[in-house]
């Protein structure tokens, strides 16, 4: 399979408790900008345990990603 017709969504390593709003760091931010996402772009978070949640980007900076987590699977 080559993936054809599925939307390519980033997914960025976050550990840790997801609710609401996730906070990641200064590398996450810069990944981010680098792959010219911005403010309400899907993205995914994995926590590397096989935990797995969809969000929207709530907000980005130079320094700052931030995340709304919307639903959660533990699909690996």
């Amino acid at each position: 399979m080559d993936g054809a017709g599925r939307t390519v969504v980033a997914t960025f390593f976050a550990p840790g408790e997801w609710r609401g709003r996730v906070a990641l760091d200064e590398s996450a931010a810069h990944h981010a900008t680098v792959k010219r996402l911005a403010v309400g772009d899907s993205v995914r978070l994995t926590s590397g345990d096989g935990r797995r949640i969809h969000g929207t980007i709530a907000l980005l900076t130079r320094r700052t990603l931030e995340v709304e987590c919307q639903h959660a699977s533990l699909e690996v």
